[in-house]
């Protein structure tokens, strides 16, 4: 029933109420306000539930109650192969073939050949390349004749999304840390762009140490770069000097998660390209092993054989092996599964 009816009803019969009459005017102009006014509290109050906040009310949210912000997007990083004779500034720039740009972030007198430390324009994922992606120049480099990165570039993360910003946020909630426990040093380490998960490991070095191991974004084993960050951000050089999150007298770890190869073999029966199929099949594969990344779960067969089945282009697989075998693989501790090689034949 509407507030307008509601009011009708409380006034007397005597009185005309029926549409037309000054009675029935005024209630249904009071109630249609009051029936916005309800809406207005009820979307007011969908504001203290952080599942129905999303952008900014999100940070302003979990940054009031928590001192919680939503991390960067980073910058890829990697090193550039440069032929010629001539030099190289900070600034100069490279790119791919798709127009994904990086510039040189040091200066080198190429003789013959050197090496360029480079790192993306643009933040985010969009940055990290395959190698020998980068081979152009925009600009022609006097001396310079070609270019190419022997190795991928990385660390290049997206900013954080809703949905791992509220995480953090229900962590905190539910694992309050007291700047000297256990969820204190996970919570400092997630709060590093690039962190997707850490472990925590009391007396890992022996007594007043902590051993943090930490995986990125894609839940794979962190980069080399990435371990410095976290390290540096809870206690640099593993000082115990306070100079970083952690306590005055607590000497901190960070490592990177070992990464635990899954291989796999098998006959896939296909209905579309090869290639195509192939590429979507370890796609799937790595989304799975990244979902059970630091859960505690082994690799189950039966979750690999059905994240193959339910490709798009796969039809059936048969005998398929894990590691060459048909039984769940535990994961060893501080470790991560990864796909290792993925060798099938095809009908």
């Amino acid at each position: 029933m509407s507030r307008a009816e509601n009011i009708r009803n409380n006034i007397s019969d005597e009185y005309e109420k029926t549409p037309g009459y000054l009675l029935w005017d005024i209630s249904e102009a009071v109630g249609q306000e009051m029936d916005g006014q309800d809406n207005d509290i009820t979307n007011a109050r969908a504001l203290f539930d952080a599942d129905n906040l999303t952008g900014d009310l999100l940070e302003r949210f979990v940054k009031q109650r928590k001192g919680l912000t939503r991390k960067e997007a980073t910058y890829a990083v990697g090193v550039l192969q440069v032929q010629g004779t001539g030099t190289v500034t900070i600034g100069d720039l490279f790119e791919t073939e798709n127009g994904a740009q990086f510039a040189a972030t040091e200066t080198v007198e190429i003789v013959g050949s050197g090496s360029v430390e480079i790192v993306a324009v643009t933040a985010g994922n969009a940055g990290v390349v395959g190698a020998g992606a980068i081979t152009q120049m925009p600009v022609t480099l006097a001396g310079i004749v070609s270019c190419s990165n022997q190795k991928a570039t990385h660390d290049g993360y997206d900013a954080e999304s809703d949905d791992s910003l509220r995480q953090r946020y229900y962590a905190k909630l539910r694992t309050p840390d007291s700047g000297a426990n256990k969820y204190a040093y996970r919570n400092w380490a997630l709060e590093v762009p690039g962190v997707g998960d850490a472990e925590v490991y009391p007396l890992g070095h022996g007594a007043n140490t902590v051993d943090v191991v930490v995986i990125d974004t894609d839940r794979l084993p962190a980069s080399g770069d990435l371990v410095a960050d976290v390290q540096a951000y809870i206690d640099p050089d593993s000082s115990g000097r306070g100079e970083g999150r952690a306590m005055m007298g607590a000497h901190c770890y960070v490592s990177s998660a070992t990464g635990q190869t899954i291989s796999l073999n098998g006959k896939l029966i296909i209905n579309g390209d090869q290639a195509a199929v192939e590429t979507a099949v370890k796609t799937a594969v790595k989304k799975y092993l990244a979902s059970i990344a630091y859960s505690g779960y082994s690799v189950s067969y039966a979750q690999v054989n059905s994240a193959i089945l339910e490709t798009a282009g796969v039809l059936d697989v048969e005998n398929l092996k894990i590691n060459g075998g048909t039984a769940n693989i535990a994961v060893a501790e501080r470790s991560v599964a990864v796909l290792g090689t993925a060798v099938f034949t095809y009908a």
